[in-house]
């Protein structure tokens, strides 16, 4: 009995360290994620996108010509990803067969004249245990939209305000 603190003690440790790593691993993929979408990596888009939107999007090659389709459309209008920077993520937590966090994100676009920055939210989710990291940005997501794509975690993730994004000149 005398060593039942200790025990807690480490038991509450190894969760916490179990926990950083995740949420290291976690923005380490986001980051990568974003990266992706900066430098119009198709591959890497679906890569790390959830399973779930990419078959929305009528599979991989579907979802690739719809965001290619979509970048060169920002480009004609004299707009470009320039940057994006990933926050600290929330500790995961276990909804369901899914562990779920929030990942912040800043996003910077080019247009004539400067430059558009945002805020947002990913939405990082495991279907593993934690071994592979899928994300789904919150940011252009309505309610009901969120609801169609994942019923089970609708009333258990709230999304985010939205906020228009800022504009300074160049």
């Amino acid at each position: 009995m005398r060593n039942l603190p200790a025990v807690f003690l480490l038991a509450c440790f190894a969760l916490t360290a179990r926990a950083d790593e995740q949420t290291t691993v976690i923005k380490a993929d986001a980051q990568k994620c974003a990266e992706a979408v900066v430098r119009g990596d198709y591959d890497g888009i679906v890569q790390y996108t959830h399973p779930r939107i990419v078959k929305l999007m009528g599979g991989k090659d579907k979802m690739i010509v719809v965001v290619k389709k979509g970048m060169e459309q920002m480009q004609q209008q004299g707009a470009k990803f320039d940057a994006a920077s990933i926050g600290e993520p929330e500790a995961p937590k276990k909804i369901g067969a899914f562990l779920t966090c929030k990942v912040p994100q800043h996003i910077v676009i080019k247009i004539s004249g400067g430059k558009l920055e945002t805020d947002s939210e990913l939405l990082a989710i495991s279907e593993d245990g934690g071994k592979k990291w899928t994300f789904m940005d919150l940011g252009p997501v309505t309610k009901d939209q969120f609801s169609q794509i994942f019923p089970e975690l609708a009333d258990k993730i709230e999304l985010p305000a939205k906020s228009p994004p800022t504009f300074s000149k160049e």
